[in-house]
C-alpha cells in the first residue's frame, strides 16, 4: 500500500479501515477487529478488559453498539476509497443514419 493508505490501515487486519473506532489510548482499529480482539480476550479469561495491540494499554470491553465510529477518520477512508475507483465516462456516439429502418421503427 502507499504511504497515504498506510495511515488508513488497521494494524490488526492490515486492510483499509472498516468502521474505524478509536480506543481511549488514541489508537484506531476496525470495529470488527476490536470485537474479535475482545472475544479472544474473553476466551483467554479476561472478562472485563482487553489490551490495545499497539501499546498494550488496557481498555474496558464494551458491547458492540457502545463503540461509536470515528467520523473524521471514516470520512477520510471514504474519500480515499472514492479516489481508488476509476471514473468511467460513457460516451454513446453513433450515427442514426447508419441504423437500419426496421430498428428505427420501434423508436419514439
Amino acid at each position: 500500500m502507499s504511504s497515504r493508505s498506510d495511515s488508513l490501515e488497521c494494524a490488526i487486519c492490515l486492510d483499509i479501515f472498516d468502521t474505524p473506532i478509536c480506543l481511549d489510548c488514541g489508537h484506531c482499529f476496525c470495529k470488527k477487529c476490536i470485537l474479535k480482539l475482545q472475544e479472544i480476550a474473553k476466551e483467554n479469561g479476561e472478562k472485563k478488559t482487553s489490551k490495545c495491540p499497539l501499546c498494550q494499554t488496557k481498555f474496558k470491553q464494551r458491547r458492540p453498539w457502545f463503540y461509536k465510529p470515528c467520523v473524521p477518520l471514516a470520512n477520510l477512508v471514504e474519500n480515499y476509497k472514492r479516489q481508488l475507483i476509476p471514473k468511467v465516462e460513457f460516451k454513446f456516439d453513433f450515427d442514426l443514419e447508419n441504423v437500419p429502418d426496421d430498428v428505427l421503427k420501434g423508436l419514439p
